[in-house]
């Protein structure tokens, strides 16, 4: 059993909860003239792995054709302890 302080399940999906709600209200109210990509990643607690596995992926010119990256990853502080059983 590991028992350890962590931030709550809400912290964690209210970034996702925000960029989706930005991407909601981009494609009601906005007609960008450069293309928005909003994404979500799977497994960054085990090591960034949704996201390095996205740019590492992506060739020298989509890399070098980004201009701005926002990360909204905790936008939500509340701090419990968990208790895991690892099998």
């Amino acid at each position: 059993m590991l028992i350890f302080k962590a931030l709550s399940v809400l912290v964690f999906r209210s970034g996702s909860a925000a960029n989706l709600e930005m991407a909601i209200q981009v494609i009601k109210n906005m007609n960008p003239v450069n293309k928005i990509l909003f994404a979500f990643w799977g497994a960054e607690e085990l090591g960034l792995l949704g996201s390095s596995y996205f740019v590492s992926a992506l060739t020298d010119e989509e890399k070098n054709s980004i201009a701005l990256n926002l990360n909204y990853d905790m936008i939500v502080s509340k701090v419990c302890v968990c208790v895991c059983a690892c099998v």
